[in-house]
């Protein structure tokens, strides 16, 4: 989850102007690094998302179960259409 939201922030940071394109790509080595070393599959590393989620909407109140299964409502999705596109071990330079 931490890990995950790490590469959204630099993402937003990058929308924002704030950060160059060579930080960025710095950053987000180094998150995938970390996270290939962390799980086996792609599958694998969204179930560990959806749980850090859960924790963090749990110590947050958050009940509504739109909010809880969005991640379940889009492994169909990404399992089909976007993991088969990058091997979760493709190596990073």
């Amino acid at each position: 989850w931490d890990a995950g939201r790490g590469a959204d922030t630099v993402r937003i940071g990058f929308a924002a102007g704030s950060l160059r394109a060579s930080a960025v790509k710095d950053w987000a080595l180094r998150v995938a690094a970390v996270l290939q070393d962390r799980y086996a599959s792609w599958q694998q590393y969204a179930t560990a998302f959806e749980g850090g989620m859960h924790a963090w909407q749990d110590r947050s109140g958050v009940q509504d179960p739109a909010a809880r299964g969005r991640v379940q409502r889009n492994v169909p999705v990404l399992a089909a259409q976007v993991w088969p596109q990058v091997d979760w071990k493709t190596p990073f330079e």
